[in-house]
């Protein structure tokens, strides 16, 4: 068990990894996995997590959602509420130091 931390809840949520995609890589050449489906024990919600969302339409959308409908996550309920929704992390706001690696940057 893992524990998120989102802007929706200040308490830390368990979740679990409960699929891997296949392993791509990143620009640097590291092994990276395409996509991660995450939830906690209820299944819901669940969040697919992608590494290029254009990549992951075009070759594993489609299989993913299989997956996810055979498994119980997707089911009437939330189809009927129309309860699957793409997000965009494209206005997150990060600290400074966010991607540091290695400590400070020397100057």
């Amino acid at each position: 068990m893992l524990q998120l931390h989102s802007s929706e809840n200040s308490d830390a949520q368990p979740f679990w990894v409960y699929k891997l995609g296949p392993e791509g890589t990143d620009p640097f050449g590291n092994k990276q996995y395409e996509y991660a489906i995450i939830s906690n024990w209820v299944k819901y919600p669940v969040t697919v997590l992608v590494r290029d969302p254009d990549s992951f339409k075009s070759k594993y959308e489609v299989e993913v959602l299989r997956w996810l409908e055979d498994q119980g996550f997707i089911n009437g309920f939330v189809r009927a509420f129309n309860l699957l929704q793409p997000a965009s992390y494209g206005s997150c706001q990060y600290a400074d130091n966010t991607f540091e690696l290695f400590g400070k940057k020397k100057k």
